[in-house]
């Protein structure tokens, strides 16, 4: 079967995982309002956007921070963020999926809670799609393009409405359109996945070191656009709202959130220990595919590896939140250990 025709199947069989794991979600968690996770003191303030929703435990989680950015991208509500945003600037610079979710804020808010969902759906879709274009890339068959929704970052990113799924998914396709010669194409795709999350500027990095000895002019280009328009947007987002770039997540010296968590990890085992040593595998991993195959998937999964090593407490003793956090390591390590086509 030829390659492109390999891509579409895996991207259809990838959507079909996203209906799935969707229809799961909502039997798990009530109703598509339940991907928001509003906790009780702030659900009257969301019935007055979507009518009544289902209540999670507090603190919530992400979903309900995206619907305020869907419906309000440009920052006009400025009091609505300030109240219901733990962290109203942190939180407004992860702009691309809510803008996308809420087609430029021109949908109301029922509708974008449905489009967040919806969205996400199709980026799995798009990011399965992506990852067999670039396993083809890399001289692999293109059925590891599944590798993308066997993680257990996404099920988890999907279950709260998150913007790391559509992040992900476009810096995978501005890696495979790099390796294909794409430079332009592949600049603005990782402009696109560092305004997702600002964590994927990791992958416009790895992208410019593997170019680098070939061509440092374009390897300047794949890191400093990204970055520039990440800071751009930063610093309209710090103009009109308060609060830290960079919150708690990060620790305040490497190792200091690391040590602690793998001694909640062996206290708790269960999913905790598995996921911990999960993203530990995918770092060693990481290690050996920069030595043998180096690429800028073994470059992005060693530096989201050492992105572990900087993180708070609060994000690596969670499981949830370490798989959404390291999204990209599975299906990086994955691709390394592909065997290549003969």
């Amino acid at each position: 079967m030829r390659p492109q025709r390999v891509a579409i199947w895996v991207g259809l069989a990838g959507f079909a995982v996203g209906v799935a794991m969707t229809w799961a979600g909502i039997q798990q968690l009530g109703s598509v309002s339940g991907f928001l996770h509003i906790p009780a003191a702030e659900a009257a303030f969301y019935e007055r956007l979507v009518g009544p929703v289902v209540v999670a435990p507090a603190p919530g989680h992400d979903g309900r921070y995206y619907l305020l950015l869907a419906i309000d991208p440009f920052l006009q509500q400025v009091d609505d963020y300030e109240a219901a945003f733990d962290f109203p600037r942190y939180r407004a610079q992860r702009i691309a999926y809510p803008m996308v979710a809420g087609l430029l804020g021109s949908i109301p808010a029922k509708a974008a809670m449905w489009s967040l969902v919806l969205v996400n759906i199709g980026a799995i879709g798009l990011g399965c799609w992506s990852t067999a274009r670039l396993s083809h890339a890399l001289g692999k068959n293109g059925w590891w393009g599944l590798s993308f929704v066997v993680n257990p970052g996404v099920y988890f990113e999907l279950l709260i409405d998150g913007g790391s799924i559509l992040g992900w998914a476009l810096a995978i396709l501005a890696i495979e359109r790099l390796l294909k010669g794409r430079n332009g194409p592949a600049v603005l795709l990782l402009v696109a996945a560092g305004l997702s999350r600002e964590t994927m500027l990791i992958v416009a990095a790895a992208c410019a070191a593997y170019v680098f000895r070939n061509d440092p002019k374009w390897s300047i280009r794949l890191a400093a656009w990204p970055l520039a328009i990440w800071l751009a947007w930063a610093t309209i987002v710090g103009l009109r709202l308060t609060g830290p770039m960079v919150p708690n997540t990060v620790s305040a010296a490497p190792f200091t959130g690391f040590g602690p968590a793998v001694a909640h990890w062996l206290d708790q085992g269960g999913p905790h220990l598995a996921v911990g040593v999960l993203v530990l595998m995918c770092t060693a991993i990481a290690i050996f595919g920069i030595i043998k195959y180096p690429s800028p998937v073994s470059g992005t999964a060693l530096g989201f590896g050492l992105l572990m090593f900087v993180l708070g407490h609060g994000v690596l003793s969670d499981y949830g939140n370490l798989s959404r956090a390291m999204i990209p390591m599975v299906p990086s390590a994955l691709l390394i250990l592909a065997p290549v086509r003969s």
